[in-house]
């Protein structure tokens, strides 16, 4: 990929220590999910739990890293969130060993800290730089809708349900904006940050990122009040972008040089997304007609697996295990701008 910058090779980068840590706990939950939870965890639960225990330590050790961009103020911000994620993840896990109801909603509230602190880095990082640039949109906005996400968490823990909606579409779109909407953005980030600006490649990264950003609350707002069009439109421009995405991330493997490690992931979280997003706009199209052949439930088998696990987590695993290949060049953002 002649866009994409050739830092020479670099060595892998080992998960860090909170990354593993969620990864364990995510690992025993979906175990026992097997057996004595089997009636308070199902494969939504668990598809949900990879957002708080992987994706969000993942994206915040990228986010916060010192050559991200991120303005000094975003970074602090960055930081007091990820050492407030081990409380308020096990707020969470707590809250998710209750059925729906006033002690697990009161649990949940946990998760409102380090996801509002995310927040605040969001709103400041683009309120500093002033710039709907995609280096600047698509972080700021990933952290806000990290905590958009953890909102839903909450109502869902609670047993409410908001316009009417199912249980499992309050579910759903609490894992949709932790997994596509926090980790697919923060993905689409990364790639436009390891791409040289000026490129046609860094110009469809971009635009691909601003896509998934746009296509987020169009996707949402269709379930939230019953408008499968903008479902259909939403699912189509997040299918379009992410695609692009895993296209472009694929394509430039070879000259980024990245460790082989980190490079058979994101081969293998580009492959994912084509399953994954063809799953989505098949579904919300069928919503549309009124010929949709595909269960909430078989959907939670196949699409959310294929984009929480397969797409999100190893893409950022990948991205993690070459960060010195994605920051080696990138210029930080020039401040104001």
């Amino acid at each position: 990929m002649s866009d994409a910058a050739s830092p020479g090779p670099v060595v892998a980068s080992p998960p860090s220590v909170p990354v593993l840590a969620g990864a364990l706990v995510w690992s025993v939950l979906a175990l026992l999910s097997l057996g004595p939870l089997e009636e308070r965890l199902g494969l939504l639960e668990v598809v949900f739990l990879l957002g708080p225990c992987v994706i969000v330590p993942l994206a915040f050790g990228m986010l916060g890293d010192l050559r991200s961009g991120a303005p000094g103020g975003a970074e602090a911000w960055i930081a007091i969130a990820y050492l407030s994620w081990p409380f308020g993840l096990v707020a969470l896990v707590v809250a998710m060993l209750f059925a729906p109801g006033v002690l697990s909603g009161i649990l949940a509230l946990g998760w409102l800290a380090p996801t509002g602190f995310a927040a605040l880095a969001g709103l400041f990082w683009i309120g500093s730089k002033r710039s709907l640039r995609a280096s600047v949109l698509a972080p700021s906005v990933a952290l806000i809708y990290l905590f958009v996400g953890a909102d839903w968490f909450v109502l869902w823990r609670f047993g409410l349900q908001p316009f009417d909606l199912s249980d499992d579409i309050v579910a759903l779109t609490a894992t949709h904006f932790h997994v596509a909407g926090f980790g697919g953005i923060v993905l689409a980030w990364l790639l436009v940050r390891a791409l040289r600006p000026g490129t046609r490649s860094s110009a469809v990264a971009s635009a691909a990122a601003v896509g998934a950003v746009v296509g987020m609350p169009i996707t949402a707002a269709g379930f939230t009040f019953d408008a499968p069009f903008l479902s259909t439109v939403g699912a189509i421009v997040l299918a379009l972008s992410f695609l692009a995405v895993a296209a472009i991330t694929a394509g430039g493997l070879r000259e980024l040089r990245l460790p082989a490690g980190g490079s058979v992931l994101l081969v293998v979280s580009s492959l994912s997304v084509v399953v994954g997003m063809a799953l989505a706009v098949h579904y919300a199209f069928g919503q549309w007609t009124g010929t949709s052949t595909l269960s909430i439930d078989r959907m939670v088998q196949m699409h959310g697996v294929a984009n929480g696990l397969g797409f999100v987590t190893f893409g950022l695993l990948g991205w993690s295990m070459v960060r010195d290949a994605v920051f080696a060049f990138a210029p930080p953002d020039r401040p104001g701008s």
